[in-house]
């Protein structure tokens, strides 16, 4: 009876952790695709930033004369300030923390599947047990 009651606490644990397991497994999908959003978002920061700047650029060029050539520069500086070096550095941060995230509910799920195995193999060995 008391090996009995050992395997149905087995099987609960193994049903706990595979749902704990599918939990993690689900948060990890919608991390990733965060982390795509957030990769996007960076590249379209850059590229905007890139292209204004272009313009940028490409303007100052054209107009030398009878323009205060300062405007353009400070147009410039504005494009590469520190407000958007911030708003990079906090896409960066944030990535970082995601791929964390991802790192540890990854170890937590093969913590849980080497718990899930050595329920099975306690299961095994009380049924082997049994037989002899």
């Amino acid at each position: 009876m008391a090996d009995n009651t050992q395997m149905i606490g087995y099987q609960k644990t193994i049903a706990a952790n595979n749902r704990k397991i599918k939990k993690l497994e689900d948060e990890i999908s919608e991390l990733e695709s965060m982390q795509r959003r957030m990769q996007s978002l960076q590249r379209q920061l850059d590229t905007s930033a890139n292209a204004a700047f272009q313009k940028v650029s490409s303007i100052s060029g054209k107009v030398r004369h009878g323009i205060n050539m300062n405007f353009f520069s400070g147009l410039s500086n504005v494009l590469k300030s520190n407000k958007y070096q911030n708003a990079i550095g906090n896409i960066e941060n944030a990535n970082r923390k995601i791929r964390n995230k991802i790192t540890q509910n990854k170890q937590e799920i093969q913590r849980l599947k080497k718990q899930i195995q050595n329920c099975h193999n306690m299961i095994q060995k009380i049924k082997t047990q049994a037989k002899g």
